[in-house]
């Protein structure tokens, strides 16, 4: 359980005020910044309403407010949209990276939301156990993940069990159940030869009526703006890809 310690005796906009009452700011600045954070969030009608009448959601929006509008110099989000519609959600994910952006403001952002990471992230540290697996841009965690772990976590996957035929500068040459695959975005680590993982995003492959793989639709997935589908591309669970429509 988290609460989100906002005090019941006062109004939201006292609440989301109070830090700067101690930090002793001027009352026009206050009133100022106090209405800046609570537009920011969404919440500039509800300001002279008390926690008790306010939804979880919103609460945590007036807990959010409070945090950033003493514009400290790091502050530590643990899943501050948690509680939020989906859409509300990826509105406030632009502000709270505004805001961040325009204060100078260093944001620690702890989720297990793949999307908000990915979408508002400058680095990335990826955690498994206690243990980082993997660290750095949102690019290059999505694009050329280190480990399984997080080529499965980080968005979909398909992981393809490889044997390495061949190497050259910037090319290898991988023997696959689908065939000889062609990869110029191999890890620097990779061994000279032996059995690796090859990983490759649904959205990297194509449906056409040529190519090295061919296959049965045996699923789609219909998700808005496109579909997943699974093809088998021979016999066995092991043998299906995933691919974007």
């Amino acid at each position: 359980f988290q609460s989100y310690a906002l005090w019941p005796h006062m109004s939201v906009r006292q609440n989301v005020g109070y830090g700067l009452v101690v930090r002793k700011v001027s009352k026009t600045e206050r009133d100022r910044r106090v209405n800046e954070a609570l537009e920011a969030v969404q919440m500039g009608s509800l300001g002279d309403r008390r926690p008790n009448e306010l939804s979880g959601g919103q609460q945590q929006r007036v807990a959010l407010a409070r945090a950033l509008v003493v514009e400290p110099s790091v502050v530590l989000l643990d899943e501050p949209l948690s509680n939020l519609d989906a859409r509300l959600r990826q509105s406030m994910r632009s502000e709270i990276r505004r805001i961040c952006k325009d204060h100078g403001l260093t944001a620690v952002y702890v989720t297990h939301d793949q999307e908000e990471a990915l979408s508002m992230a400058d680095r990335i540290a990826l955690l498994k156990d206690g243990q980082i697996q993997q660290s750095g841009t949102p690019e290059s965690l999505y694009s050329r993940p280190e480990t399984r772990f997080t080529a499965q976590f980080l968005g979909d996957t398909n992981l393809i069990p490889a044997t390495i035929r061949e190497q050259s500068v910037g090319l290898v040459v991988l023997e696959t159940p689908f065939g000889v695959l062609k990869s110029t975005s191999a890890p620097a680590q990779l061994p000279e030869a032996g059995n690796v993982t090859c990983s490759i995003r649904p959205e990297s492959l194509k449906v056409g009526s040529e190519g090295q793989l061919s296959g049965e639709v045996t699923n789609r997935m219909y998700l808005g703006e496109r579909c997943l589908l699974t093809v088998q591309c021979g016999e066995g669970a092991d043998t299906a890809v995933r691919v974007l429509e």
